[in-house]
């Protein structure tokens, strides 16, 4: 190739012209469309839940709860097999409901007349103020998440042996150790401290959580048609929660608009349990409100660091504790942001401790690269933050 000629994207002619089709644009016979009732509580019990004057709107085919709706699985607590809260949401935007219609205005309509009542509840936002034995609990029972660490191949676990007693809004933690770091700060010639916080952000894509479904007569399964980066992990997720083979769930690839991390299965299951139920197809998409609310970021995260030094430049220490903002549902990519943290740089000593911690928040997810932006902007602010490189590569404390 010519060097400073143009090369033109293979799909942009399809998208420029409006024939590119996304998970929102396909419509199937007898097809019926999902809306929400959403909580807006962060934390609140459950009192009550009217369907009633729903049901009776023009176009409302069913209106469900969590109680009519059952996946494999569900006894794990785990986000995307609990779709809609049962006796108490855990964050703002969290669906109680779930009302299909033959449109969308029906369906949109039916959502509006469902009356909740609910009884508030102290929220945990900040995790810090949660990681206190005396916070409120942000659960009742414990419930797994998207488990970051586990969908992108990383390996990050602590010596069990040496787990702490962690408080009830604790979900996990890991302890990356080797050498002397107490030693290593007492011999120092210059020591650094700063805490890092980085909120937590919403991934921004275009499109929102998308999916379409349509229920196979030939192998008692489904095809899903869904904006995702995980074919091969949605296909598995839809079987396991509806209990079908892998060979009776068909993932169709279709483009995504936008994703970034954040869409990696999280409504899928919920809209195969819809299709179960009513044995039609069901489209469902986020509004731009609900993506924002109640969708996976990525993690608010604080990172408390102490580095340690001699005036040849030489880092000798890192201690650190690393606490992730994990919202409603654990599986943060807390071990990778920790090993990260360590990586960048060579400590001979370094103690990192890292806690992911619960809030009434929704459950987060990545946001390119789990982990790696928090832990590099908080390694690379304490390196530069009171480190003057001179001409003869001396440390200098200011």
């Amino acid at each position: 190739m010519a060097i400073a000629t143009t090369t033109a994207r293979r799909d942009a002619p399809e998208k420029v012209t409006g024939a590119a089709k996304y998970a929102g644009d396909l419509n199937f016979p007898g097809m019926l469309v999902a809306r929400l009732v959403s909580s807006p509580y962060a934390a609140a019990r459950i009192v009550s839940i009217d369907t009633a004057a729903a049901k009776a709107l023009p176009g409302v085919v069913a209106v469900y709860t969590a109680e009519d709706l059952s996946l494999k699985g569900m006894e794990s607590g785990a986000r995307r097999l609990n779709f809609l809260a049962s006796d108490r949401v855990v964050f703002d935007g969290q669906p109680v409901a779930v009302v299909l219609g033959e449109t969308e205005e029906q369906a949109t309509d039916g959502a509006a007349a469902v009356i909740v009542e609910y009884e508030a509840l102290q929220a945990v936002v900040d995790p810090l103020a949660g990681m206190r034995e005396d916070s409120p609990q942000v659960r009742e029972v414990q419930a797994s998440g998207a488990d970051e660490a586990g969908m992108h191949a990383a390996v990050a676990s602590a010596d069990d042996d040496n787990k702490e007693k962690l408080p009830a809004n604790v979900t996990n933690s890991v302890n990356f150790k080797r050498g002397d770091v107490e030693a290593a700060f007492a011999e120092a010639d210059a020591i650094v401290e700063g805490t890092y916080k980085i909120n937590y952000v919403h991934q921004g894509y275009l499109e929102t959580q998308t999916c379409t479904i349509v229920p196979d007569a030939i192998t008692q399964g489904v095809t899903v048609y869904t904006s995702t980066q995980a074919y091969f992990y949605t296909r598995d997720e839809v079987a396991n929660a509806l209990g079908l083979l892998g060979s009776q769930v068909k993932v169709v690839p279709i483009i995504a608009g936008g994703g970034f991390g954040a869409k990696y299965v999280l409504i899928d299951p919920f809209v195969a349990s819809l299709v179960k139920k009513t044995g039609r197809p069901v489209k469902f998409a986020y509004t731009r409100s609900e993506d924002f609310k109640a969708a996976n970021p990525s993690p608010l995260t604080v990172f408390e660091v102490k580095l340690a030094g001699k005036k040849d430049g030489t880092m000798t220490a890192l201690q650190a504790r690393v606490i992730f903002d994990t919202g409603a549902y654990s599986g943060s990519a807390l071990g990778i942001g920790c090993i990260l943290l360590g990586g960048y740089y060579k400590f001979p000593n370094l103690d990192i401790k890292g806690y992911e911690v619960m809030t009434n928040k929704p459950g987060v997810g990545a946001y390119r690269a789990p982990g790696a932006p928090q832990a590099s902007f908080a390694i690379e602010l304490a390196v530069m933050s009171r480190r003057v490189v001179t001409s003869s590569g001396t440390w200098s404390v200011t």
